[in-house]
């Protein structure tokens, strides 16, 4: 099987494959996705709910991935919440530092 044939992009409605890893991306616009990853398929899928929302390849491949396109009402997340996950990775980053 050609490298082509395993990187074959989803159907219309996703973005166009891009090279390096779009976890940063696939995370500012689909903010209650979560990642599930496939080592031994070299894989990582971001799922909202039951819907697939990212696809990243990495491995013995060049990274590429690509993601779903923002629905018409998207919304970002609520500062609310984004405050709070910062303050959660700042408290992680901190205690992982004193080991």
């Amino acid at each position: 099987m050609r490298d082509d044939e395993l990187t074959e992009r989803p159907s219309r409605g996703w973005t166009p494959w891009k090279e390096g890893n779009g976890e940063a991306d696939i995370d500012k616009v689909w903010w209650a996705a979560r990642c599930l990853h496939f080592p031994k398929l070299n894989v990582s899928v971001w799922f909202d709910g039951s819907d697939m929302v990212g696809l990243a390849h990495w491995g013995y491949r060049r990274e590429k991935w690509c993601m779903r396109l923002t629905p018409k009402d998207w919304q970002p997340l609520p500062d609310v919440y984004r405050l709070e996950r910062e303050r959660g990775s700042r408290k992680r980053s901190i205690a992982g530092g004193q080991k």
